[in-house]
């Protein structure tokens, strides 16, 4: 039998046993992100290789990827089990219940008046980049150039800003699912305002968060994982990714040039299944070039190397350089599997790709503990809105330099997240100085 019917069956089998065992769309519970991560950029790729003539997979590197999938899974399930076994927390309640179902905190008005500053101070400091570009990227005649460009050296103002946008547009998503404090409406046009004013960096993924935060927690919190639910969310996804690819068309061939339509349905289609199948194909390409352990960790090294202040390398950069492509925009996206393969071989990837389910399952298994025991309280929707982003973008961790990812994401969350609580105990000092003085 062909092994890519064997590869097709195995990757489908894999993952009806984690839908059965997991809420599959609950996102903020980490290791659900990046199983699904690495099923839908890395494994999926796997299922057109070939066809269309795209690109080959050798057989060797397809098993790597399912054994990979298979230590994700079985990690999974030792780590539900034994969880579940030293407590007294229900294990069904813990692998299907989202942290947005189990909260029902009191009213915290200081706190609701941080997280609209949060989203004020993070529009401005976005209009205070655009003030500082010579011209605002998405309005540009090449916005993959002008992205690139204009951002450089305003990694200041570009990460704070996206940053302190998500959290509040998170919160208000997490405080409208769990207490109706403010109107759908409200939140939509949040949304809205904040999806057009990132989308003038010219990065499209940054701006459809705005859009898919607050979707993702309502589907979250009301639909069930079952197969019309299931339907629904599939629907929804590709017609995200279907706008996804309309505005890589944009972005390649700016605002101002006539529409044609089947070239844009025709792009938009091509670059939606590009973000699937480039990884496997990165994959191949680090197998090819780049002897086993190699690299001895310098991609790691040099990720780390970013909290430097001066021009830094990234991993990316290093691996597509390695490898010998050439191509403007950064590094390559390398999977958890490549990263490992090059810097330490491929048992050792083996073996961080177990050591990382084991850290996303303990510490969501942890926070879900503190949640219950606070979800009656005022400030847990703080926790609820932290955790959903860092869950949401543990995907991350299946694609991307490891390293890279905490860097450039999870670093800039912790620096906000200390910000946003700043800001909260001086409303609070204030409040109680102003109640002493009457």
């Amino acid at each position: 039998m062909n092994f890519d019917y064997i590869y097709i069956y195995l990757a489908i089998l894999n993952l009806l046993v984690f839908m059965r065992n997991w809420n599959y769309i609950n996102f903020i519970n980490p290791f659900v992100s990046f199983y699904f991560g690495y099923f839908l950029f890395v494994v999926l790729g796997g299922f057109y290789d070939g066809h269309g003539h795209l690109y080959t997979i050798k057989y060797e590197v397809k098993l790597y990827v399912i054994i990979a999938l298979y230590i994700i899974l079985i990690t999974g399930l030792i780590n539900k089990y034994i969880l579940c076994a030293f407590t007294k927390i229900n294990c069904n309640d813990f692998t299907k219940v989202p942290l947005t179902k189990v909260i029902s905190p009191t009213v915290n008005k200081r706190l609701d008046l941080t997280m609209r500053i949060a989203y004020i101070f993070g529009i401005l400091l976005t209009l205070i980049a655009f003030s500082k570009m010579s011209v605002i990227p998405m309005l540009s005649d090449n916005v993959h150039y002008y992205r690139v460009a204009e951002l450089h050296g305003k990694g200041y103002l570009f990460h704070p800003s996206r940053i302190l946008i998500f959290i509040s547009l998170t919160y208000f998503s997490v405080l409208y699912v769990s207490t109706k404090r403010i109107s759908l409406l409200y939140l939509i046009g949040m949304s809205l305002l904040a999806f057009i004013i990132l989308l003038g960096y010219g990065i499209r993924a940054e701006a459809l968060k705005a859009i898919a935060f607050p979707s993702l927690i309502i589907i979250l919190t009301y639909l069930k994982p079952r197969l019309k639910e299931g339907l629904i969310i599939l629907v929804l996804a590709l017609a995200f990714f279907t706008f996804n690819g309309m505005l890589q068309y944009f972005r390649h061939y700016g605002l101002t040039n006539q529409i044609d339509i089947l070239a844009l349905l025709e792009f938009g289609w091509s670059n939606v299944g590009h973000r699937f199948w480039v990884q496997l194909e990165n994959l191949q390409h680090i197998v090819n070039s780049i002897p086993q352990g190699a690299l001895n960790g310098s991609t790691y090294l040099n990720d780390l190397g970013m909290l430097i202040p001066g021009p830094n390398v990234t991993g990316g950069v290093i691996l597509k350089e390695y490898i010998g492509l050439e191509f403007s925009g950064g590094g390559i996206t390398p999977t958890i599997l490549g990263e490992g393969y090059a810097n330490f071989g491929l048992y050792i990837a083996f073996i961080f790709i177990f050591l990382l389910v084991n850290i996303l399952n303990i510490i969501y298994f942890f926070i879900y503990k503190i949640v219950l025991e606070n979800r009656h309280k005022g400030g847990i929707t703080l926790l609820v809105t932290i955790f959903f982003i860092f869950g949401f973008s543990s995907y991350g961790f299946a694609s991307t330099t490891l390293m890279g990812l905490i860097v450039v994401n999870f670093m800039p969350l912790l620096a906000v997240v200390t910000l946003v609580v700043l800001i909260y105990l001086s409303l609070e000092i204030f409040s109680r100085k102003k109640r002493l003085l009457k």
